[in-house]
């Protein structure tokens, strides 16, 4: 039976949430194995109808094509092609993947602009971004990483100069920095290689800015979170890496989201071993006291689900933050907490469905959400579900992606 059950504390008062049917179809060197290619564009990105993207994962099985179930099993017997006419009305081209299959994706946006990290079949790590929302982004090679990697990514803007960063871990299970900035666009190395952290072999990443640091999340090989910060009252340097008190009992591998608003309020999302995603939330001041605490935000989702999340804050002060993972069927759920408690968001109702493996990532550009994934049966495409914030109650499918051979 499918039924996920949400913290007690969901609007409504209800512990339990049972959708009435399942989803339908819908400078220096970078590290050992690196090598930089900053400026060579390979070849471009062509739209094909739908749409979103993916996450880190091992996944080898999908309960979609399972014969007993009275919906799913019908769909199983439609070609990948046939799949996406049911679902967009539009035959997608199929074309051979450049992406790596379940590709950890990592994104930042600022007004008009997007940028979404992916890892390609030869597990360079590659830069989508695009400045309007009717022209096809560049598949810009950024550097080889030599493996699969997490990815996480920060941008900020200090003065005129607009600053990036991708955290990645190489094949010698090492933490690594490669940035640029608008003044200087040529990705190097930066000051956290020589740290030489060395997470849990299957540690996933996360990173936030927060007043005055950055913050990098990971498993360390305890299974205990650990952040590293970043800095500026100390010539931006990165200090030791600090354990979270209260979530000691993340599943090993976990995914991890994060979000950070305000002076300092830190929200980091994570699995246990019963596949149940918690939050830790902080609140105090980077400078004074706070404090750890961590609460029950959702359980049953699926064994290897992704995590993405994003944050806001609207006119009136009130904050609001998204949470997206995928469910036993391979469906993409949304979490919503506007200040007060989670409920189930209505991305949830559209019933879109992601490939077995796939990743999500999810980013605010100016007043839209997006949220990126691989769909079922053609995992050489990106697509994007798109929403407003200001009325997140409508969502439609953004235009796919699907990269050109190189």
């Amino acid at each position: 039976m499918y039924t996920l059950r949400f913290h007690e504390t969901l609007e409504g008062g209800s512990s339990m949430y049972p959708p009435t049917t399942p989803p339908t179809a819908h400078g220096q060197a970078l590290g050992p194995e690196a090598e930089l290619n900053t400026h060579s564009y390979m070849g471009g990105w062509g739209y094909a109808a739908g749409g979103a993207a993916s996450i880190f994962s091992t996944r080898n099985t999908n309960p979609l094509f399972t014969s007993g179930h009275p919906f799913l099993g019908p769909l199983a017997q439609h070609s990948a092609v046939a799949r996406s006419a049911i679902t967009w009305g539009v035959p997608m081209q199929q074309q051979p993947s450049q992406l790596l299959s379940g590709t950890a994706m990592a994104t930042v946006s600022w007004p008009h602009t997007t940028v979404l990290y992916v890892q390609d079949i030869h597990t360079a790590v590659r830069e989508l971004r695009h400045a309007q929302a009717n022209t096809a982004p560049d598949f810009l090679k950024v550097f080889n990483r030599g493996c699969p990697s997490p990815l996480a990514s920060i941008h900020w803007v200090d003065g005129n100069t607009r600053h990036l960063r991708i955290y990645t871990i190489d094949s010698q299970n090492t933490i690594r920095e490669a940035g640029h900035s608008s003044s200087n666009p040529t990705w190097s190395a930066w000051e956290l290689d020589q740290m030489r952290i060395r997470p849990l072999p299957e540690s996933k990443l996360a990173s936030v800015m927060v007043p005055g640091a950055i913050h990098l999340y990971y498993q360390d090989d305890n299974d205990r979170m650990v952040y590293y910060q970043r800095l500026r009252s100390n010539q931006w340097r990165w200090s030791e890496g600090l354990t979270l008190p209260v979530f000691t009992n993340a599943a090993p591998g976990t995914p991890i989201a994060a979000v950070a608003w305000g002076d300092l309020n830190v929200r980091l999302f994570c699995l246990d071993s019963g596949c149940r995603i918690f939050h830790c939330s902080f609140a105090g001041s980077i400078l004074g006291s706070g404090r750890w605490t961590m609460e029950l935000v959702c359980v049953s989702v699926r064994e290897d689900s992704p995590l993405a999340a994003i944050q806001w804050t609207d006119n009136q002060n009130v904050s609001h933050v998204r949470v997206y993972y995928i469910d036993r069927f391979d469906g993409i759920q949304e979490l919503c907490w506007d200040n007060s408690r989670y409920r189930v968001g209505f991305l949830s109702r559209y019933r879109v469905l992601a490939a077995p493996g796939s990743s999500l990532a999810a980013t605010r550009d100016g007043n839209s959400i997006r949220v990126f994934y691989q769909a079922p049966g053609d995992e050489a495409t990106i697509c994007q579900h798109v929403s407003s914030h200001i009325n997140p109650n409508s969502w439609s499918p953004g235009p796919a992606l699907t990269p050109r051979a190189d």
